[in-house]
């Protein structure tokens, strides 16, 4: 864990609000944050131990509680940035990453250019993604920031990512941070990076090697995060499915792709192998996908447009993912109570531009990910729900269906029973994408979401979570999904 870092857990979602108190109700999510207060962050930070590490001739300082991972030597550390951390190197093709991760900490990642998951050395496009993060979509602004002379050829902050980005100079290495609430701490850490020698910096340096060194040049000893949630090994979920006889509407308001029947599906943090993915499909036929958002909590993995590609080819249906701000009673980076409106339209245009970037087009659903809130502090449920009127809205202009995801005794509660939203009829969503960990692979939302309501034949439903599976001897940390709502298919 990082400095000051306070850390929310939250339960799967199936609680009833009834056997919850008014402060509990809510917090009924898939995920687990460890992103803290930025406030605490900031003032621990000031008196917090340093350490120096260094990376292929460059060296940065952060506190020297962070942790720093070798991922040339551990491919299958997960890339999580919802806890400070330095990652050095490149990832391997399959991390082994919690499912249900959420919100972002301070991290910097720092990994050769062009070095694919295998280590063979990567040209045109995949080259200029940097190796292991995706470049800024056309929809994000990025504002360039000063940076040491000759540590960076430019080194921007995305703040509809969350993200700042560069490259060094000669352009061997890409270099990407990551925040919270606030870039300050860790735009002044990137700030930092510089040119070393070996005999500048007081250890060996040689390409491809990396070394921390605190302050008091005693060697930090390397430990498993804090915080990780368990995982339970077992079967896939056999139940007889459930299959619902509704008509969709979208086959008839908006293009899209449904389902004829409910798929096997789930979701994992990042993106797996495409071998993996080969192996998976005996088994499964969707799989969620995070492309973007201020509060995605791991590295995109293998994501990529010719690896949407690869998957469509293979038959697997796609449940693109959003996590963008979060409710403002919760601890994530959260919607401003003064423009939720404005804030929904602008993480509808963002997300619209990572889908692009994987190649995902008009007529593919996008899920805006908004985990559980306190619905029943009224104040904090208006926002959400003028924030996502605002997301359907500018989501249906700009030509793609819009989906969300939450719990069901929260979010979707909330979306199934306010027909109206800012004096208007509320924008609804096209699918629903709920949580109710009840073990049952069947579309019903009982007692959340009756098969009466709108989205009786649109809807997704996540109904296991952190589950560690192995299929065709590929082990993936995963929510389970029955998917019978909006997809973007073969």
């Amino acid at each position: 864990m990082g400095l000051g870092c306070a850390i929310g857990v939250f339960a799967a979602g199936g609680l009833s609000p009834a056997s919850a108190s008014a402060a509990d109700r809510g917090l009924v999510s898939s995920h687990v944050s460890k992103a803290g207060s930025s406030a605490t962050q900031t003032k621990n930070k000031q008196t917090a131990a340093m350490q120096a590490v260094s990376y292929d001739g460059y060296s940065v300082t952060v506190p020297a509680s962070w942790q720093v991972f070798h991922l040339d030597t551990d491919p299958g550390q997960c890339v999580r940035y919802d806890i400070n951390a330095v990652y050095l190197g490149s990832p391997g093709a399959n991390q082994n990453c919690p499912s249900n991760l959420m919100g972002r900490a301070e991290t910097i990642t720092i990994t050769p250019v062009g070095v694919s998951k295998s280590g063979q050395v990567s040209t045109g496009g995949a080259a200029a993604q940097g190796g292991l993060v995706q470049s800024p979509p056309p929809s994000i602004a990025g504002r360039r920031i000063a940076a040491r002379a000759q540590a960076f050829n430019q080194l921007s902050e995305y703040g509809q990512a969350s993200e700042l980005r560069g490259s060094v100079p000669g352009g061997q290495l890409s270099v990407t941070g990551t925040y919270g609430w606030d870039p300050g701490a860790v735009t002044s850490y990137m700030q930092s990076i510089h040119r070393v020698t070996g005999s500048q910096s007081g250890w060996p340096v040689s390409s491809g090697r990396a070394s921390t060194i605190s302050e008091t040049d005693s060697w930090p000893t390397a430990t498993q995060s804090a915080g990780t949630p368990p995982v339970s090994s077992g079967p896939v979920t056999t139940t007889k499915p459930v299959t619902t006889t509704s008509t969709s509407t979208l086959t008839s308001t908006v293009k899209a792709s449904v389902p004829a029947r409910p798929l096997a599906g789930f979701d994992t943090c990042t993106a797996p192998s495409l071998n993996a993915m080969k192996a998976w499909k005996s088994k499964y036929s969707a799989i969620g996908i995070y492309i973007g958002g201020q509060n995605m909590a791991c590295d995109y993995g293998n994501l990529s447009a010719s690896w949407v590609k690869s998957v469509h080819a293979m038959g697997w249906s796609l449940l693109p993912l959003y996590v963008g701000l979060q409710a403002p009673c919760n601890n994530f980076a959260a919607i401003s109570s003064k423009n939720p409106a404005t804030q929904g339209t602008q993480a509808a245009d963002t997300a619209i531009g990572d889908a692009a970037s994987f190649g995902l087009g008009k007529g593919s659903p996008i899920y805006f990910d908004m985990e559980s809130y306190n619905n029943g502090n009224s104040s904090c449920r208006s926002t959400v729900l003028k924030f996502l009127d605002a997301w359907t809205k500018e989501i249906h202009v700009r030509g793609y269906v819009s989906g969300v995801y939450s719990s069901a005794s929260t979010g979707v509660t909330d979306l199934a029973s306010d027909p109206a939203v800012n004096g208007h009829a509320m924008n609804e969503p096209d699918a629903l994408w709920f949580a109710l960990w009840d073990k049952k692979n069947n579309l019903s939302g009982t007692p959340y979401l009756l098969a009466s309501d709108r989205w009786a034949a649109d809807r997704v439903k996540q109904y296991q979570g952190n589950q560690k599976i192995k299929v065709g001897g590929y082990s993936l940390n995963i929510d389970a999904d029955w998917v019978g709502g909006a997809v973007s298919a073969p």
